[in-house]
This record gives C-alpha cells, sequence and structure tokens, in this order.
C-alpha cells in the first residue's frame, strides 16, 4: 500500500501539491479496497478471514522489538553513575510521572469503589497501560485482563 501511494504521489502532480504523505494516500487505497470486497457477495467474511490471520500477535511483537532496540548494544549504567549525572533529574522526573499515574489512578479506583463496590480493583491499571504506554502497549497486554490473569474482562476495551 505504501508502495502504490509513492507511486501515485509520484505521478500526479496534484497530490504532490496537496503535500499528501505516500502513507495516508496508501491508506486510502487500502481503506476503498476492502469497502469495495465488502459490496461483493460473501467476499467480505473472505477477507476478514484471510486479511486478520497474525494481527493479534503485532501489538506484543513491536511493543517487545522497540523496547529491546532501546537497550541493544549499550551498557546499563551503576545507579551510582545516573545519580551523579546531569541527566538524573530526567531519571526522577520519568520515576515521578509513572509512579504518580498508578497512585492516582489507585486512589481514584479506590474512591470510585466506594460507591460501586462491584469495580473490579484491576480498573487502576486502565490509566498506566493505555496512557504512559500508548495504544500498542494497550493492546499488547490485553491478555493480562483475560479470565485466567487479572479476570477483568472489560478492561481490555478501556
Amino acid at each position: 500500500l505504501l508502495l502504490c501511494g509513492h507511486m501515485m504521489r509520484r505521478h500526479s502532480r496534484w497530490l504532490r501539491a496537496l503535500h499528501l504523505p505516500s502513507s495516508v494516500l496508501g491508506g486510502i487505497i487500502g481503506w476503498a479496497t476492502f469497502a469495495l470486497v465488502e459490496l461483493i457477495p460473501h467476499a467480505g467474511e473472505l477477507a476478514d478471514s484471510w486479511f486478520s490471520i497474525g494481527w493479534n500477535v503485532l501489538p506484543g511483537f513491536c511493543t517487545t522489538i522497540v523496547f529491546s532496540c532501546l537497550f541493544l548494544g549499550t551498557p546499563v549504567p551503576k545507579a551510582s553513575v545516573i545519580l551523579q549525572s546531569p541527566r538524573r533529574e530526567h531519571l526522577i522526573y520519568g520515576l515521578v510521572v509513572v509512579f504518580g499515574q498508578y497512585a492516582v489512578s489507585s486512589v481514584t479506583t479506590e474512591c470510585i469503589r466506594f460507591a460501586d463496590p462491584t469495580l473490579n480493583p484491576t480498573f487502576s491499571t486502565v490509566m498506566p497501560y493505555g496512557y504512559a504506554g500508548g495504544p500498542v502497549v494497550a493492546e499488547a497486554m490485553q491478555d493480562l485482563y483475560a479470565v485466567d490473569s487479572f479476570d477483568y474482562p472489560a478492561g481490555d476495551p478501556l
């Protein structure tokens, strides 16, 4: 799709004048293709089963790749070295923000549970996973909300 968008942009002066990226044009092509497939009887079911194979593991895989590459080939410094460097304020700020998210969401969840005791305590993890980690991390963490794990299936759509 990206290559199709690039070729469209390359051959159309009008699309270049709009400054539309190739990725947007490729996305429009993909959207239009799937919209047309839905018009053909029974083709939508085939497309859903054929194109959706393997996509459910992608968020966890991408999260692993991104976060593992952050430290690739870099020795992890000792705590004393970090605390003596001028970047210690960044580390401390990051820790305060992350632990603050967990603290605020935990206190908020407990306050809400006074009014609604049926609220699952695992609700407090929804905000830190979704905000600090972003949508890909939230999607990768959906297995934690399964019945055999945290037992909070309503947490995944949140």
